[in-house]
């Protein structure tokens, strides 16, 4: 990557370039249509250099990919209540609704070495459901997000030597061996789409219908 202080460099941009080429060329991820992804970046509360989360992938449906998720909540003024919920929609520039955000934590994610940045990408990438539904993918037992640990980490450093492999072009990923100081030396700007944090909202009984045809089979 040649110096280009006259450049504006957008982050998130690059990291789903990088995603979409990963999807095109791995059999392991090419469920994932890239479209329906964002790629954003949020401001890590604790600022130490490696202390918490280096990424995210935020799924926005839930278990099986439903839309929505019922509750029954009960209390002594008035008894049970059945709460419908889902998630607050991002949209795409289709106006589809976005199936998950992938977040990086800055500016922690900046300052890692390429090898790790690389390896976070493919641990988020697999946590993406192989329905590709908006639910993870989840792992018989209690630890339903990774499984074993171990196996998982392992499984993303292998997919990250894997891509390698295929000879990727050096300028669609050399950005990720820069950290903070070098982006802002090399470009003018750099700049990136902030996430906005994802909450679960209460629903009427309609809507959720309308969403999810499937939950009238839960109240018979």
């Amino acid at each position: 990557m040649a110096s280009n202080q006259s450049e504006v460099f957008n982050y998130t941009d690059a990291i789903k370039a990088v995603c979409a080429d990963i999807c095109r060329k791995m059999p392991e991820f090419q469920h994932i249509d890239v479209g329906r992804v964002a790629f954003g970046i949020a401001v890590a509360k604790n600022r130490a250099e490696r202390a918490g989360e280096w990424a995210d992938v935020t799924p926005m449906r839930f278990k099986d990919g439903w839309n929505v998720i019922v509750r029954k909540t009960s209390s002594p003024l008035w008894g049970t209540k059945t709460r419908y919920l889902t998630t607050q929609q991002v949209l795409d520039a289709e106006k589809r609704p976005f199936l998950y955000i992938m977040t990086v934590m800055v500016p922690r994610f900046y300052n890692l070495t390429a090898k790790e940045k690389l390896r976070t990408i493919m641990h988020e990438l697999y946590h993406i459901s192989p329905n590709f539904d908006g639910d993870v993918r989840r792992f018989p037992g209690r630890n339903w997000q990774h499984g074993s640990k171990q196996a998982y980490n392992a499984r993303a450093e292998a997919l990250a030597q894997k891509w390698l492999e295929t000879e990727p072009d050096p300028t669609l990923y050399g950005f990720l061996a820069l950290n903070q100081e070098q982006l802002c030396e090399r470009f003018k700007r750099v700049v990136a789409w902030k996430c906005p944090r994802i909450k679960i909202v209460e629903i009427t009984r309609a809507f959720a219908l309308e969403l999810e045809p499937r939950i009238a089979e839960l109240e018979k």
